[in-house]
């Protein structure tokens, strides 16, 4: 709209615009003659709307215009009075559903540093990141299911020899409309993948299903990101490695693990291998000794720390006393 004064701009994908909706919130969609709730807006927008308002048309966009319009103003009326809404807007925040951006330096600043931006950033140590970009025009992405993984074996330096692993898979269905599949063979993906490693990170790798690829480097903030082209036909998967080697930095290691905001979130599978006497810390007061392993959704940005303990004395002597005692022999 032209001719206003922004303050600043809130970016929500329809996820995010769920989130916010509150309980029991309905939609009314007159070019479906439809109503869709809080829980099938998602599926509305990424699917259904192709299948009952056509593609390339005034029709859709309307539709999907009035389903944005409408959720917002809900959430407007009622705002976050619920806590189960205020828990599931703060969800939609730390999957990056929902993102600020002020424009006015001193808020956009207090939002920066809240995380609310989606600011890339620097990584303290160690970051990956995987983002997924369809240039095939067509409209499966809702069909596409991840997988990203990510090892590393940590040094007594601090050094770390990483792997950051993803596979995709295309789970698209036959009879779905000319226009959501655009071109033949019908559920073909065309997808540009970006692993991101740190800046300072020795790139060692860049394999697609276990054969060198060639890749397409590019930096952004402190990362670099490594894109490479796929072609998936549907009912397959691929799978694309980046390996690389983080320069000695002190006796510590710590990781950001982040999430690229999409119709479904990953699964993740971390792996990390610390020298003994070290402790790894993961999300939500996970702890381990040496060795941490931990699955789960990719749905927010996971932190891991790795040191040695600081456990001296007695205290350290029982520890590994226990840990003998308690370990199988075999």
């Amino acid at each position: 709209t032209a001719g206003v004064t922004a303050d600043g701009v809130i970016f929500a994908d329809p996820r995010g615009i769920a989130a916010l909706m509150p309980p029991g919130a309905r939609v009314e969609i007159p070019e479906a003659d439809r109503a869709v709730t809080r829980t099938d807006v998602p599926r509305f927008v990424y699917k259904t709307s192709y299948e009952v308002l056509g593609g390339a048309s005034d029709t859709r966009r309307g539709g999907l215009i009035d389903v944005g319009h409408e959720a917002f103003a809900d959430a407007l009326r009622e705002g976050l009075k619920s806590p189960a809404t205020l828990a599931r807007a703060a969800d939609a925040v730390a999957g990056d559903h929902l993102r600020f951006v002020s424009f006015h330096e001193r808020e956009n600043r207090i939002l920066a540093e809240a995380g609310l931006t989606g600011e890339l950033g620097t990584p303290a140590r160690d970051g990956a990141l995987v983002t997924v970009q369809n240039y095939g025009g067509n409209k499966l992405d809702f069909f596409a299911r991840r997988s990203v993984g990510h090892a590393c074996d940590i040094g007594e330096d601090g050094g770390a020899v990483c792997t950051t692993q993803t596979t995709i898979r295309n789970e698209t269905p036959l009879g779905l409309t000319d226009y959501q599949y655009q071109y033949r063979p019908h559920g073909l993906f065309k997808n540009f993948i970006e692993t991101y490693v740190p800046s300072e990170a020795e790139v060692t790798a860049v394999e697609v299903e276990g054969r060198d690829e060639r890749f397409y480097p590019k930096q952004e903030d402190g990362y670099r990101a490594l894109g490479v082209y796929l072609r998936i036909p549907r009912k397959t998967e691929t799978t694309v490695s980046v390996s690389y080697t983080l320069p000695a930095e002190g006796r510590t290691y710590s990781l950001e693990f982040m999430t690229q905001p999409l119709t479904h979130d990953a699964d993740a599978l971390v792996r990390l291998s610390a020298p003994s006497g070290w402790i790894v810390r993961g999300p939500d007061g996970v702890e381990a000794r040496t060795t941490m392993t931990w699955e789960g959704e990719l749905d927010r940005t996971l932190r891991f720390d790795a040191a040695p303990s600081e456990k001296t004395g007695f205290s350290a002597l029982w520890e590994n006393v226990t840990r003998f005692w308690t370990e199988p022999v075999f």
